[in-house]
């Protein structure tokens, strides 16, 4: 499959939407988001270096909208700036390897975790890094 082959992280995208109910609203540090068929909120705003007060708004709009799942690309939450409000892990996928349109970085494998995510316990569960 061309898009399998070429799309950056389209097969663990693919997995998270096989194994998500339709109505989960998912949190993802995957990058292919718009392939995803559920609503999201990307983590992007958290690798930015911003204080808490200045991600206030991205939290706020997390909790009002009820987010219930964070997809990661790791097995563990741990050292996580959400890792005090994420919950039990509920898949952890097999692994998959890289995709890219260059046919000579595609050695590397990976995997992805889904998470309970706690909404309700933002924005006071938020860890600085």
């Amino acid at each position: 499959n061309f898009m399998i082959k070429n799309s950056h992280e389209y097969q663990s995208i693919k997995w998270v939407n096989n194994n998500l109910p339709k109505n989960a609203k998912i949190i993802s540090d995957l990058r292919s988001v718009s392939f995803l068929n559920n609503e999201f909120i990307p983590t992007d705003w958290l690798n930015l270096n911003l204080s808490n007060d200045d991600l206030i708004n991205y939290f706020k709009i997390i909790k009002q909208e009820k987010f219930n799942y964070i997809v990661l690309k790791s097995k563990s939450k741990k050292n996580h700036r959400f890792e005090n409000c994420i919950g039990n892990k509920i898949f952890q996928s097999p692994e998959f390897t890289k995709s890219t349109r260059n046919p000579f970085n595609r050695d590397n494998k990976y995997s992805v975790s889904i998470f309970e995510f706690k909404h309700n316990k933002l924005p006071s569960c938020v860890m600085n890094n």
